[in-house]
């Protein structure tokens, strides 16, 4: 719904302002690197365009501007991913070939069963990489990208270990884990390498 590229912009008049726009994502402004998308919405909100925020957490024009804020399920996150252990539907459906029964996605959102398929899923990626840090980029951001980064010098020397993480996000979680299984073994003794 951009009008940059007319000659008056949103007041051209073969333009028509959105009566709405609904955002869904992390910072239109600093995720569009060209700033178009970013900027083209802040300019349709002073002319008058409401917003409809989906998961006003993590959308700052839902946390500040937004008309109409959604929240997501709880227990869930901006991937959609679900539960406790924020496992995704596919990789729930996928994992049921492995850990056995048959549900639907709604399953997720019980602990008991979220936590056992969560469980499972980690000690998989443990057994499959052989290292904890590895095997937990692979939980957040997929084993296809792990592979791939296990095959690329820039990130590792050995095709076996990461010597650093390129997704922010997963570096940010696999810090965050680290630090708390660091915690866990201070208070309750050591828990190994899974």
């Amino acid at each position: 719904d951009y009008a940059g590229h007319l000659p008056g912009s949103y007041h051209d008049p073969r333009y028509t302002l959105s009566k709405w726009v609904v955002v869904w994502g992390k910072e239109p402004l600093p995720s569009n690197g060209d700033g178009f998308f970013g900027h083209c919405l802040v300019d349709m909100m002073k002319l008058g365009t409401h917003i409809i925020s989906i998961d006003p957490r993590i959308t700052w024009v839902g946390a500040h501007d937004g008309n109409i804020n959604l929240q997501l399920r709880p227990q869930t996150d901006a991937a959609m991913a679900l539960g406790l252990m924020q496992l995704m539907p596919d990789t729930f459906e996928w994992m049921q070939s492995h850990v056995g029964g048959e549900y639907d996605t709604d399953a997720l959102f019980d602990p008991a069963v979220n936590i056992r398929f969560g469980c499972a899923l980690l000690r998989l990626l443990l057994n499959e990489y052989g290292d904890l840090r590895v095997a937990l980029c692979a939980y957040n951001a997929g084993m296809g990208n792990v592979t791939s980064w296990l095959s690329d010098g820039t990130y590792s020397e050995d095709g076996i270990t990461l010597q650093s993480i390129p997704f922010d996000e997963t570096r940010l979680y696999v810090q965050k884990v680290l630090q708390y299984k660091e915690t866990y073994e201070e208070l309750y003794g050591g828990i190994g390498n899974g």
